[in-house]
């Protein structure tokens, strides 16, 4: 994963988390990339610690409702349409 700068990049997180979970966390990171936000920036527009984020965002740590919903608000998407995707993109494979 590079981040630093103003985009982050990362194939998939890693499965520390379960697999709704780290579905949910790939559409955030899919999602912020595309917003060029860092996780610096998710961090500003959810009042989630940094080092919450980048744990969230790797599969490191699972994120609860309350963070579920401040991270969907942050790209723009409603939790349901965020589920929604995590859903599909599971039973994509």
């Amino acid at each position: 994963m590079a981040f630093g700068g103003n985009v982050f990049h990362m194939a998939q997180a890693p499965r520390r988390v379960g697999k709704y979970t780290a579905a949910v966390a790939e559409i955030v990171r899919d999602a912020a990339e595309r917003l060029n936000l860092t996780h610096a920036a998710i961090a500003e527009r959810t009042g989630i610690a940094r080092p919450t984020i980048t744990k969230i965002l790797t599969g490191d740590r699972a994120m609860d409702v309350e963070q579920l919903a401040l991270l969907a608000n942050a790209i723009d998407m409603s939790v349901a349409d965020l589920l929604a995707a995590a859903e599909k993109r599971l039973l994509r494979g």
